[in-house]
């Protein structure tokens, strides 16, 4: 596999397509998913994806459908749920270290760091993004955020150990 490779999604599935050819190199079962951010590890070797299953619960007098945030493994063909995520926010803005070791997520208004063994909460905000050095997280915080983007956005860092 090689890094020149993107993720399609469809309601149907999730198609890993070749861009220097065109062609499907990997489908994905979508299992009633419906997509919502995906990123890939820099050796193209995991794709972590946000999700929110079309399936519906009820919580607090409302209806909402259930987020997740799944890992997909190319080396042996095999996905996991990473976490399961309440039912009134959702899975998104998703960004692997540049060694590929650790993924940050947004989860609703908050960041979180998954090293493979425990996740753990780090700020309030969105849309993280690494530096090169894998020890800084640049994240924005904004206002009003009931749109694609938040008005208001300042950028922000955070040092990690």
């Amino acid at each position: 596999m090689s890094v020149d490779q993107t993720g399609v999604s469809n309601r149907d599935d999730i198609l890993i397509v070749d861009v220097s050819n065109g062609r499907v190199t990997e489908t994905i079962a979508n299992n009633n998913l419906y997509l919502v951010d995906a990123a890939w590890t820099p050796d193209s070797q995991r794709l972590a994806f946000g999700a929110f299953a079309i399936d519906l619960f009820r919580a607090a007098g409302r209806l909402y459908p259930t987020s997740r945030i799944e890992v997909y493994s190319f080396r042996d063909r095999r996905r996991a749920i990473l976490m399961q995520v309440p039912a009134d926010t959702s899975a998104h803005d998703l960004a692997f270290s540049p060694d590929g070791r650790v993924l940050a997520m947004g989860i609703g208004s908050q960041i979180y760091l998954y090293d493979g063994t425990s996740i753990q909460r780090i700020t309030t905000g969105r849309n993280p993004l690494w530096f090169a050095d894998g020890k800084t997280v640049l994240f924005s915080r904004g206002y009003d955020c009931s749109g694609f983007l938040c008005a208001g956005d300042a950028l922000y860092t955070i040092s990690l150990p």
